[in-house]
């Protein structure tokens, strides 16, 4: 403990955090009726780590004053629960309808004594580190984990003089300005480079990337002829597995209404023309969770499958036993996965070359192609488009977790031209995708480096770092000393009170 005394800057003290605020203090509310409407804020209302909470909701007095949290203008809040906590919902409150509120009773309330100074408390808080160390004092059981009030009570916080917490919150508040200001900057570049990414595929599936070297190809087949060489290749493939095929015709006008326009030689078909078998994984009661293993063949999960990305962090294995019953099933490297869940955007990507075979769950399609018909470069890519996703958006069913099945992946129509074209058209997209990935890398980095920068701001600030201390500040020790005095007086008052009370 000297240690840290000896740390101190001069006219700082150390002190806890329940000695300079009242915690979780009652709200005497005898002389407000209960129609009065008040502010009321829930969980939600309160944003992750900016101090910013939504004072729009109200409600009246009587419905909330028991069973919710109270708070008044000034006071600090802090969500005990995980995992809100952890995500820093805490907020410095002011502008309370009526100057008082209530809430979720998840909040722990820190109201500063003295003209301590809520924002300085709030900063303390929000910080990183000080998130972490209640993390692991929390209590409960899984999933309803707290941190205890005799941890946010005791939590020890460096205070200095009156008049310099509030230069430090100044020079907090004006830093913060700049890093957001770039931390603005950097997100709207990542917003951009989705815009971009959708653009290059949209101008790919288009024609537009192969549009100069179409001018300088001779002999290309037009859409007549492609029909045909596919024709004749799937009656090859058909003849080679024992399938019946399904005619092969040209579009209707009904069938290409809405759909873009393509470049000449190019035309439209189904995803079920182009391919040799589109199916789903075993479902629940073939595959469940007591099948898993911590070795064997792998299984491919909606974990696995990105936006044109293969994510092999998540891994997951069944015995070979178990594999031999449901292998029919199996996907191999160079097939295309695909989740059956859309909600804002599609999920596509290719099995790597180093998983050889797999099983995918009963979420995860699987479409194999005719390589010599369609590559699984050029159609995984369609396949993220708008173009695709709008197709099968107006297909999803269930309320809960909107899904396609197979069949509807499968009258899912995709841009058709040469195999030739479509090896060009997914250089071009891998080039400019590359690109495009190297530019997020590099703002993903630039954005973990103001969060790093944000939180060394605050560490300095509360190490007495940041601004320089004035020898004519009044100590921290003479304000502590105030606000037990202050606290004394309030506790001698009320056993006098209740004496009289009881006499």
């Amino acid at each position: 403990m000297m240690d840290i005394l000896n740390k101190m800057p001069q006219g700082w003290i150390q002190t806890k955090l329940g000695e300079i605020s009242s915690i979780n203090p009652k709200l005497a509310l005898e002389h407000f009726p209960d129609d009065l409407e008040i502010s009321f804020i829930p969980m939600a209302s309160v944003e992750t780590e900016s101090g910013r909470v939504d004072l729009t909701q109200t409600r009246k007095l009587g419905s909330v004053k028991k069973g919710y949290t109270p708070f008044i203008d000034g006071d600090v809040i802090f969500a005990k629960i995980t995992p809100c906590m952890e995500n820093g919902k805490i907020a410095f409150l002011n502008g309370l309808k009526e100057g008082i509120g209530f809430g979720s009773t998840e909040f722990h309330v820190s109201r500063p004594l003295n003209k301590i100074s809520n924002k300085y408390i709030f900063y303390f808080l929000v910080q990183r580190s000080y998130r972490k160390d209640a993390q692991g004092n929390m209590t409960g059981s899984a999933g309803q984990l707290r941190v205890p009030t005799t941890f946010f009570r005791d939590s020890v916080i460096s205070l200095p003089p009156h008049r310099e917490q509030h230069r430090i919150v100044a020079k907090i508040e004006e830093l913060f300005s700049e890093l957001d200001k770039g931390v603005e900057a950097l997100k709207t570049a990542q917003q951009q480079l989705k815009v971009y990414r959708q653009a290059v595929l949209k101008w790919a599936f288009e024609g537009k990337l192969t549009e100069e070297w179409r001018e300088q190809q001779k002999n290309l087949p037009t859409a007549l002829q492609l029909l045909e060489q596919i024709k004749t290749k799937r009656e090859k493939q058909a003849k080679a597995t024992g399938k019946k095929l399904k005619p092969l015709t040209p579009l209707t006008k009904v069938e290409l209404f809405g759909l873009p326009s393509l470049p000449s030689g190019w035309l439209w078909m189904q995803l079920t023309e182009v391919s040799t078998d589109v199916f789903d994984g075993p479902f629940g009661s073939h595959l469940k969770s007591s099948d898993y293993t911590d070795k064997g063949i792998r299984v491919i999960r909606l974990e696995n499958i990105g936006s044109l990305e293969f994510k092999d962090q998540y891994k997951s294995y069944v015995a070979k036993e178990k594999y031999e019953t449901i292998k029919k099933h199996t996907v191999y490297s160079g097939d295309i996965v695909f989740s059956s869940f859309i909600s804002e955007k599609i999920r596509v990507s290719i099995v790597p070359p180093y998983i050889r075979e797999a099983i995918n769950k009963a979420d995860c399609f699987c479409i194999r192609t005719n390589k010599s018909i369609i590559g699984e470069n050029y159609l995984s890519c369609f396949l993220s488009t708008r173009t695709a996703y709008h197709q099968l958006v107006n297909e999803i069913h269930g309320a809960t977790r909107p899904r396609i099945n197979t069949t509807q992946l499968k009258q899912c129509f995709i841009p058709y031209c040469s195999v030739k074209e479509q090896h060009v058209i997914a250089a071009e997209i891998e080039t400019r995708l590359s690109v495009a990935d190297k530019l997020e890398e590099t703002i993903s980095q630039s954005l973990q480096q103001a969060e790093a920068l944000r939180q060394s701001i605050l560490k300095k600030a509360f190490e007495g770092k940041l601004v320089p201390q004035d020898p004519n500040d009044e100590p921290a020790t003479k304000l502590l000393e105030r606000i037990r005095a202050e606290k004394a007086g309030q506790t001698q008052e009320k056993k006098t009170r209740k004496k009289k009370a009881t006499t």
